[in-house]
Formats: C-alpha cells, sequence, structure tokens
C-alpha cells in the first residue's frame, strides 16, 4: 500500500524548516554584516546596471536583493518582533476626547509638513 500523500501546507512547512536550518551556522552579528553588505551590492550593482545598461548586473542586482530579504526573513526567525505592546504614557490624565481636540495630524511629503486649508476657490487671498 502507498503511504498517504502529503499536503501541500505540510510540504510548506517542511520546506521552511529546512530553508531556517541552512542559516544555523551563522553567528547573529554575521547574519546582519551579509544584510548590509547584500544591500549595499544591490544598490551599487543596480545603479550600474542602469548606467551602462548591463542586463548581468541585473541579474546580480536582483540576486543579492533576494539573498539580502532571505538573510532578513533569518533574523526576524531569530528575533521575532512582540506584537500587541504599545507604549502608554502614565503621567498624562486627560481625557481622549481632549487630547483628539488638539492633536494636528499634518500631511507629509518626503518629511515636509503641508497644511491643508478649505476655502472657496473664488476667494481673495489675505495679505
Amino acid at each position: 500500500m502507498e503511504s498517504p500523500r502529503p499536503s501541500l501546507r505540510e510540504l510548506l512547512a517542511e520546506a521552511g524548516r529546512r530553508f531556517f536550518t541552512i542559516f544555523a551556522p551563522f553567528s547573529d552579528l554575521q547574519v546582519v554584516w551579509a544584510i548590509r553588505i547584500l544591500t549595499l551590492s544591490a544598490l551599487v550593482l543596480f545603479v550600474a546596471c542602469l548606467a551602462f545598461l548591463n542586463f548581468p548586473a541585473f541579474a546580480a542586482s536582483l540576486a543579492c536583493a533576494i539573498w539580502a530579504y532571505l538573510f532578513t526573513r533569518e533574523d526576524v526567525h531569530r528575533h521575532p518582533v512582540e506584537v500587541g505592546i504599545t507604549e502608554v504614557r502614565a503621567e498624562d490624565d486627560r481625557m481622549p476626547e481632549e487630547v483628539e481636540e488638539e492633536a494636528i495630524y499634518p500631511v507629509q511629503a518626503a518629511g515636509i509638513p503641508f497644511s491643508m486649508e478649505k476655502r472657496s476657490r473664488w476667494a481673495r487671498r489675505k495679505g
């Protein structure tokens, strides 16, 4: 008799376990520096590919970016982020409604704050 065929979910789970064992020999410092070096080399190769219209440089930059992403996933796997923890100030006694009235929500583009005003298109400008 044949053994039952594994489901896709089981295959993906096994592939994930095998994937993370590839990076097991590396220390945390080596993983971080590999991310930095691969990201920088991907950027340099991409700029070179644009400057010289060179396809092998583009392929190499894509490969460096993919490896940098894989190392980043390994770093996140080693040091997971705690979800659901928010910073709360204990010394702020004001009610949320009062805080909401004082809140300013600036719109920013490239770090430059813009203010939004509602006025008629045909109204004269002051000043």
